[in-house]
């Protein structure tokens, strides 16, 4: 099937021809460009109810931590202060997409806090002690294991998982050797 060929009008009289392929590529440009703002605009509105549910349950996670008779709230507490800071990272991440792909993207700006974790396997998965904060946590996967102390040293920290880097310490770390 042969595409009919429209000339356009361009800066200094000089023509250009337009195929209707090209016009149909620049109409979907403009769809997607659109649906790109509208998610835009969804995310960061529950990036908003998630920092506001965030902010909220930090309080209490504070309030709770000076009373010693609400203790046993405490990791029902940093389980759900630990799922909020995850979907607030997926959804940063949703977001530093979208504005790569369809808007000028901003500057990422380079994590505020750098901490060294240390992997040793273990029977029934991986022990990830972090040295700075004289803490550990365990995970089954190896590949959860930067991901899982990221999301721990969030809730210790209060501050969100998209500003802590780490790495893991080279002498520590027995499963590359695998």
């Amino acid at each position: 099937m042969k595409s009919a060929t429209v000339a356009v009008l361009v800066r200094q009289n000089v023509f250009v021809t337009m195929t209707d392929e090209d016009q149909v590529v620049r109409l979907t440009r403009q769809q997607e460009v659109r649906q790109a703002r509208y998610y835009r605009g969804l995310l960061k509105a529950q990036r908003a109810e998630i920092d506001a549910d965030l902010a909220r349950d930090c309080e209490l996670l504070v309030r709770h931590s000076a009373d010693d008779r609400n203790r046993r709230r405490m990791p029902r507490l940093h389980e759900a202060v630990r799922l909020k800071r995850r979907e607030q990272y997926q959804i940063d991440c949703l977001l530093e997409s979208l504005n790569r792909r369809f808007f000028r993207p901003q500057p990422m700006p380079l994590p505020d806090h750098r901490f060294a974790i240390e992997i040793q396997p273990r029977r029934h998965g991986y022990r990830v002690r972090i040295p700075e904060l004289d803490q550990a946590v365990t995970v089954a996967s190896r590949d959860d294991a930067e991901m899982t102390a990221r999301e721990h040293i969030a809730v210790n920290i209060n501050t969100e998982i998209s500003r802590i880097a780490v790495h893991v310490a080279p002498e520590c770390d027995a499963t590359q050797s695998r």
